[in-house]
């Protein structure tokens, strides 16, 4: 059972139960002491389990039960018939290219490209390029960053294996593919998403703030172990049904070895806290040596020790409880305002 459905099942079940204790006692009206105590026994109940339902943030330690499940959508707003990342990468590198249309968005200009195989489509974008930038600000701040930065399509496919091996679930699958003699990166392409930039624009509140709160930490986390150089409002997609996913890595995983803002690392999701720790140099080695050099390997593992460092100072300093959390928000039946 999927963790989104328990607050109706139990609010179904619970009302069930006081209807039934109702019409038992409407026929049975010669006992209504016992009636009475089954309807009082009811309403207990459902109270009991509609508060085991409801989580209550109290800091970071109570913001995480579950992201929302991924859903992939086709051209045609419809679900995709896959349950898997696997699946949706294996189509990747072996579906064939129906279409392909440049996309006039951003200074790389990446195809998007309609694959089809078995008589599904998708869209996916197709990245090609390789550069070097010599000055790199930030794009929010307009902060120094650094001298001479790596741009490489490549390396979106490195965020994503990345990704995977942390059971970091916000980075739409990514693979590596030659397309046309020209070799690059495909991704899956999110439909109907709406930039960060939009949401703002439009004055859309997240559908709940504590949530939220958690994915803008697993952000900051995120962009500095990879070094990002380059995230901003755009590159963070919201699908339909509240997905995040964080997109445009072109410019990450640069060989600077400190990080970016530690001071924003304040707390972390327990499931990436775990991954962090648990991750082998080794196991890093082996699944980001088709996409990153030796050199940009050694600094992603020592911002990882920096950033495992800091979170275990912060525990140190203020409890486990008040550092480490989960995702706990409900969107099951929340529709998103405005235009798709």
């Amino acid at each position: 059972m999927c963790g989104r459905s328990y607050p109706r099942m139990w609010e179904k079940w619970g009302l069930g139960m006081m209807r039934h204790a109702s019409d038992t006692e409407s026929a049975a009206s010669a006992t209504p002491q016992i009636m009475s105590t089954v309807v009082i026994a009811g309403s207990l109940l459902l109270t009991l389990l509609l508060i085991s339902a409801v989580f209550v943030f109290a800091g970071p330690a109570a913001a995480v039960a579950s992201t929302p499940a991924a859903l992939w959508l086709g051209p045609d707003g419809q679900p995709l018939p896959f349950t898997t990342h696997a699946e949706v990468v294996e189509f990747l590198r072996t579906a064939e290219v129906v279409s392909s249309t440049v996309v006039e968005t951003g200074s790389t200009l990446p195809d998007k490209l309609l694959l089809e195989k078995d008589g599904v489509q998708l869209h996916a974008i197709f990245r090609t390029f390789f550069r070097f930038q010599d000055h790199t600000t930030d794009p929010q701040t307009g902060q120094f960053i650094a001298g001479r930065v790596k741009d490489s399509a490549m390396f979106e496919a490195a965020a994503y294996e990345l990704a995977q091996l942390l059971d970091f679930p916000l980075v739409p699958p990514t693979v590596r593919r030659t397309i046309n003699n020209r070799e690059g990166t495909l991704q899956l392409w999110i439909e109907s998403a709406m930039t960060e930039t939009k949401r703002r624009d439009l004055g859309i509140e997240p559908p709940n703030p504590h949530w939220w709160s958690g994915i803008m930490q697993s952000l900051r986390t995120w962009d500095n172990l990879i070094f990002n150089a380059d995230r901003n409002t755009g590159n963070f997609l919201i699908d339909p049904n509240w997905g995040i996913w964080f997109v445009d890595h072109t410019r990450a995983f640069q060989t600077r070895r400190d990080l970016r803002r530690l001071d924003l690392i304040t707390f972390c999701e327990r499931h990436l806290w775990e991954r962090l720790q648990a991750v082998t140099d080794e196991e890093i080695n082996a699944h980001l040596s088709l996409y990153l050099d030796g050199q940009e390997i050694g600094a992603l593992l020592a911002r990882r020790e920096q950033i495992v460092t800091r979170i275990e100072e912060l525990i140190q300093e203020n409890g486990e409880d008040a550092v480490i959390f989960r995702y706990s928000h409900d969107i099951s039946d929340w529709t998103r305002p405005g235009p798709r």
